[in-house]
């Protein structure tokens, strides 16, 4: 399985996901893997507008999922 990284282009609002890091068998997987993990924005960004980047190679055994979510904070 392979590593990905997910970032939003467009500046996300208060309380909405930045970005991902997931390990996933294609990168189809990988998006839908973190379109199910994202907030209030819903899916739409992360399955079709997110840049995705295949970063590495996981270990074997590892299984598929989001490793890391990086949400902005604060107050509306």
């Amino acid at each position: 399985m392979d590593i990905y990284s997910l970032k939003r282009e467009e500046g996300p609002k208060t309380d909405e996901a930045v970005a991902f890091v997931v390990v996933a068998p294609t990168e189809h997987e990988a998006r839908r893997l973190a379109a199910a993990a994202a907030g209030g924005e819903g899916a739409y960004p992360w399955a079709f507008e997110a840049t995705l980047v295949k970063v590495g190679t996981a270990e074997p055994g590892i299984a598929a999922g989001v490793l890391l979510g990086s949400y902005t904070g604060g107050y509306e």
